[in-house]
């Protein structure tokens, strides 16, 4: 099961790689859909958390009064002002690093690799596998920072263009990577989605 995850987590660091080594300067400058970060926001925050062991996690932690805000707006600082060509190259050092928790670090890269491309614009990434499908189980499971949990709670979710499904209750229909971001709190995800239960989802964006 560990060597499961561990593989999914390098592949999916390697999609990302592979498209985020080919944006512009102009692109990195861009808002992304990580609310009040840059796409240059969204890679720090990437790097960092790659870089991140457990006892570093539970310092950080701690010392942020057990607030997840406050803890990634230290980490934030750790990579303040570093050049993009630098963080890439950071990135690229730990394509096969087991960062923990592994499964948490699936969900991040692909919904982060998810927010730069769905602010430029750009056509679909072929993500790892079926990381997109496990990603979606865990995302309307999870607690902070992503509170994916609250926004899913009492709809039912179903892909349309995947054999996935989730929940009871209005339905919100819709590609599963869109059902992924909506679930993540990303509103432009939104106006992909159909059905008697988006109104509802939209309300916990």
């Amino acid at each position: 099961m560990a060597d499961d995850v561990w593989k999914r987590l390098a592949g999916e660091r390697r999609v990302a790689a592979e498209y985020l080594s080919g944006l512009s300067p102009a692109d990195w400058d861009t808002p992304s859909w990580c609310a009040g970060w840059s796409n240059r926001d969204v890679l720090a925050h990437l790097v960092d958390g790659s870089q991140s062991t457990p006892w570093r996690f539970v310092r950080t932690f701690v010392a942020s009064g057990f607030d997840f805000d406050k803890f990634i707006a230290k980490g934030q600082r750790r990579q303040e002002g570093r050049p993009v060509p630098d963080l890439l190259a950071d990135w690229s050092a730990v394509l096969d690093r087991h960062t923990q928790p592994g499964a948490a670090m699936v969900v991040e890269t692909l919904v982060h690799t998810e927010d730069i491309r769905s602010a430029l614009g750009h056509g679909p990434i072929a993500h790892h596998g079926d990381n997109l499908v496990f990603v979606a189980d865990n995302v309307v499971k999870s607690g902070a920072p992503i509170r994916g949990k609250r926004r899913a709670a009492g709809l039912r979710f179903v892909a349309t263009d995947a054999e996935w499904r989730s929940g009871d209750g209005p339905t919100v229909e819709g590609p599963l990577v869109a059902v992924v971001m909506a679930v993540a709190g990303r509103t432009g995800a939104h106006r992909e989605l159909v059905g008697d239960g988006v109104a509802t989802l939209v309300g916990r964006a």
